[in-house]
C-alpha cells in the first residue's frame, strides 16, 4: 500500500477545505450580520485581549479570518489589550501576512501603533525572526525608527541573530548598519556581544 501524502497546511487567510471550516464560516457570517454578536465581540475581551487578538494569540487563523471577513463593524480590530498591543502586533509576531494586510488596508489599524513598552508590530516581527512579516510591514509603511531595549530594529536583529531581518533592513536602509544605539552600540557590536557569528560576519 503506497504511503499517504501528508496533508498540506491551510494557508493563512486561505479558502476553507473541510466541511467543518465551511460550517464555521457560515456561522461567522450569520453572527457577523447580527448587531448582538458584534457588540459581544467588541465589548467582551478574553484574558485581557479582544476576541480578534485572542484568535491570533491562539493561532486560530480561521476564526481570525472569519472575524475580519464578516464583522466589518467590529472595533476590536483596532483596540489595544492590557499590554497596549493591537491585533497587528500578534499577526506580525506570527508572520500572518494575509491578516496583516487586511488589518492595515481594510480595517485601518495603525501600522506603527505602539504597545505599553513602545514596541510596534515591526519589532515583534524582528523578535520572532519573521522576515517576511518585516518586509510586508515595511511595504505597508512601518517605521524603523522606533526604539526597543536593544536600540533600533536593526540593533535588536543583530543582538538576537536575525540575519534575515538585518538583510531586509539593509536593503532599503543601507546606512542603518552603521547607526549607534543610545548606548553607543553599533549593530556589529551588538552581534559580537551576543556571540551572533553569522550576523557578525555579514556586518564586518
Amino acid at each position: 500500500m503506497p504511503p499517504q501524502r501528508a496533508r498540506r497546511g491551510r494557508r493563512h487567510g486561505g479558502n476553507p477545505r473541510t466541511q467543518e471550516d465551511k460550517d464555521q464560516l457560515k456561522e461567522a457570517k450569520t453572527m457577523g450580520e447580527s448587531e448582538k454578536y458584534v457588540n459581544i465581540f467588541a465589548n467582551n475581551p478574553i484574558q485581557g485581549v479582544g476576541v480578534l487578538s485572542y484568535a491570533l494569540l491562539e493561532k486560530n487563523n480561521l476564526l481570525a479570518t472569519c472575524l475580519l471577513e464578516y464583522l466589518h463593524s467590529d472595533p476590536s480590530s483596532r483596540l489595544h489589550d492590557v499590554a497596549g498591543r493591537t491585533p497587528l502586533h500578534f499577526a506580525a509576531r506570527d508572520g500572518n501576512i494575509a491578516l496583516m494586510d487586511s488589518l492595515v488596508n481594510t480595517h485601518h489599524v495603525d501600522v506603527n501603533a505602539t504597545d505599553n513598552s513602545g514596541l510596534i508590530p515591526l519589532h515583534l516581527a524582528v523578535f520572532y525572526d519573521n522576515t517576511d512579516a518585516l518586509l510586508e510591514l515595511m511595504r505597508l509603511g512601518a517605521t524603523i525608527e522606533g526604539n526597543t531595549c536593544f536600540g533600533k530594529a536593526i540593533h535588536s536583529a543583530a543582538f538576537l541573530g536575525s540575519l534575515g531581518a538585518i538583510k531586509a533592513i539593509h536593503q532599503d536602509f543601507p546606512n542603518e548598519v552603521n547607526i549607534a544605539s543610545a548606548g553607543n552600540f553599533t549593530p556589529l557590536i551588538c552581534s559580537c556581544s551576543a556571540l551572533q557569528l553569522t550576523v557578525r560576519t555579514f556586518l564586518q
